[in-house]
Order: C-alpha cells, then sequence, then structure tokens
C-alpha cells in the first residue's frame, strides 16, 4: 500500500473516461470489459490508498479535505462501475468519471489543509452526512444534465447522435426527483448535527462557530435552497416532471458549488481552517522536511505549475499593494526564483497574512500556506 499514489487510480480513471470517449467513434467488443477493469483496478488502488491513510492518521474516514474529497470520489466510482452494469449501451461515463477527476484534483490541492478533529459521534455523523449529501446532489446533476440534452434531441425530432444513447427520460426522471428528495434530507442532518456539534463546543468552553461564519450561513443558504426545491417538488406536481425537476438539481449543484467556494476560500473559524494553524505552528518545519524526504527532487529547472503558482500570488500582491500601499513585509519575491530556478525557492506574504512558500525544485513545486509569521520573508 506504500507504493499508491493519487496518480495510481487518477490515471485509471482517466483511461476508463477516454474508452468511454471512444465510444463515440467507433465500436469494439472488448471495450466494455476493459473500461470496467480500469475503472475497477482504480477503484481497488484508491481504496487501498484511503485504507493507508486512515490507518495512519486518526481522524476517523472523514479527517480532512483530502480525504473527504477522495471518499467523494470513491463513492461516485463505485456508482459509475453500478450503472455501467446496469446501462452497458450508455456513455454513463462520460459525465460521472469527469467528477471524479475534478474531486480528486481539488483534494489534492487541499491535501496541506488541517485535519477536521476528533471523531466523535456528533463530528462523524456531521461530516458523513454532508458528504453523502455532495454525492447525492452530484448524481442527481449527472441525471438532470442526461435528461436536458435526451429531451432537447426528442424535441428536435432528431434521431440518436451514432453511438451516443443517454438512458430513458423517465430514468432520469425517476433519479432527478430521488437525489432532490435525499439530498436534501441527508445535507439536513449535516447541518443539524453541525449545529449540535457547536453547541455542545460552546457547553463545553471550546470555540463554537458565530452565526455571521460563513461556513454557516453558506451551509444554510445551500439547505434552504434544497427545502425549497423539495417542497415546490412535493406541492406543484407539474415539477415532478419533465424539465423542471432537472433544473431543480442542476440549480442544487450551482448552489453545492458555491458553498462549497466559501467554505474552503474565504476565512473561518471553522476547524478544518483552525487546524491548519495549529499544525503549522506546531511542527511546520518537520512537516517541511518530511515533505522533501517523500519526493525526489526535479530534474528540470524550470516548473510550468510553479510559474502558474508565483504568477498569481505575484499577482495578488501587485494589486494588493496598488491598492493598499506598499508595506515592507508584504512580500518578499524574486520572480525568477519563484519560477522555479533549480535548488532555489522562495517565501512571500499577501497583505491578508498568509505565507506561500514555492520551493523550485526540491518540493516539486508546490505551496504550503503557513499563517503567521513564524518564518522571515526572504530566500529559503
Amino acid at each position: 500500500m506504500h507504493g499508491i499514489t493519487v496518480t495510481c487510480f487518477a490515471a485509471s480513471y482517466l483511461v476508463a473516461l477516454m474508452l468511454e470517449f471512444s465510444r463515440l467513434f467507433f465500436r469494439s467488443g472488448v471495450r466494455g470489459a476493459l473500461m470496467l477493469g480500469f475503472a475497477g483496478a482504480g477503484l481497488v488502488a484508491h481504496s487501498l490508498y484511503l485504507a493507508g491513510r486512515l490507518a495512519r492518521f486518526d481522524g476517523g474516514p472523514v479527517s480532512g479535505w483530502f480525504e473527504w474529497f477522495l471518499l467523494a470520489s470513491w463513492i461516485l466510482v463505485a456508482t459509475y462501475l453500478y450503472l455501467a452494469c446496469y446501462h452497458p449501451r450508455n456513455p454513463i461515463g462520460l459525465f460521472i468519471l469527469p467528477l471524479v477527476l475534478v474531486l480528486i484534483a481539488v483534494g489534492y490541492l487541499f491535501r496541506f489543509e488541517g485535519a477536521f478533529g476528533g471523531a466523535r459521534l456528533w463530528g462523524l455523523v456531521h461530516g458523513l452526512s454532508l458528504l453523502m449529501g455532495t454525492v447525492v446532489v452530484l448524481i442527481g446533476f449527472v441525471a438532470g444534465v442526461m435528461y436536458l440534452i435526451e429531451a432537447h434531441r426528442l424535441k428536435q425530432k432528431r434521431p440518436p447522435a451514432g453511438r451516443f444513447r443517454l438512458p430513458s427520460l423517465e430514468w432520469a426522471e425517476k433519479v432527478n426527483g430521488r437525489t432532490l428528495v435525499f439530498s436534501t434530507i441527508l445535507l439536513g442532518i449535516g447541518v443539524l448535527s453541525g449545529l449540535a456539534l457547536n453547541a455542545i463546543n460552546q457547553s463545553q468552553g471550546a470555540m463554537a462557530l458565530p452565526w455571521s461564519d460563513p461556513v454557516v450561513w453558506s451551509s444554510g443558504v445551500l439547505l434552504a435552497w434544497l427545502v425549497a426545491a423539495a417542497a415546490f417538488n412535493f406541492a406543484y406536481r407539474p415539477a415532478r416532471r419533465g424539465r423542471k425537476v432537472a433544473y431543480l438539481t442542476v440549480a442544487s449543484m450551482i448552489f453545492l458549488l458555491l458553498a462549497l467556494g466559501v467554505i474552503l476560500l474565504v476565512p473561518s473559524k471553522h476547524p478544518s481552517q483552525q487546524a491548519l494553524l495549529t499544525n503549522q505552528q506546531l511542527g511546520s518545519a518537520r512537516y517541511d522536511g518530511a515533505i522533501r524526504r517523500a519526493r525526489p527532487p526535479c530534474r528540470w529547472g524550470f516548473h510550468p505549475p510553479t510559474v502558474a503558482i508565483s504568477t498569481v500570488a505575484v499577482t495578488t500582491v501587485a494589486l494588493a499593494t496598488v491598492a493598499d500601499g506598499p508595506a515592507a513585509d508584504d512580500f518578499a519575491v524574486i520572480p525568477l526564483v519563484a519560477a522555479g530556478v533549480r535548488g532555489r525557492g522562495c517565501l512571500w506574504r499577501i497583505p491578508a497574512g498568509v505565507w506561500f512558500w514555492s520551493d523550485g525544485c526540491a518540493g516539486c513545486c508546490r505551496a504550503v500556506a503557513a499563517f503567521g509569521s513564524q518564518r522571515p520573508g526572504g530566500w529559503l
């Protein structure tokens, strides 16, 4: 299990997606078996990787954002394998597998985030219910998009586009209605268990989230939309059929993306962000050393990902400097060094108080967020 990396199962899913895409161009008698084989092998590697991380880190099945996104993608892959067997002639993987790869990529981007905290009961219920609710919203989104595409084809009275045959409208409509109900229930449990966990923390003198916290109000907005959509679907009979329910599930996906964006990117007192402070303050040097040992030195003196990271950071600092005026400690950036000159790295701070460190080669082009001022800006 130590030799399994994210690349192993992500590459398997990518090959399965390419095989799904090849359906549109030619027939093959062995393609179905290859698709299931690559997706199944990826799921096995995915499972072993998750099991290894859960064994190393004592935080429950959703110990951090990395595990959260990986587990969500794991459930989606399992759903894809079931649907691929149930609808072997329909290219459902064209819709599900891209979401799987996006979830893995987002989880990998947030792999340095802190843990959620202890795996007590309410925290476990909170994390798992939000996870399952998110996955159900994604499945509803896939069914909604397939319904709208197929409905548009039938409205235009066009024959099926070659080998691009989607499931029936009745099937997609049924999935849309069910996902709308189940996502509302699961996310409702997640929000209510979060409120219970917050009340327990407050009664024990621990840090509690205020109602104005971005995590609280963004989750509340998402839940309010789902409740309103489910109520509309229940009370208004025409909304249970046709495009209306498909539009509701697509809109639910948009609200979910907005909520996740706020939770991940906007500063909050939620434990998922506060744990990052503690982890970096207690052991940033040891953590960085472990990363250096775990990743081999780069063979190239120029790294496009590092250039992208550096460009975004330098642009952010430059805009903030123009708006707020220069400050002596706002940044210390040598773009050529941050762009990946062999063996050198650079540290800079944006005005919000977040330090970013780009290791030109040894760390294989990454940026680690470290709150506070435990390191001075400048050369590394």
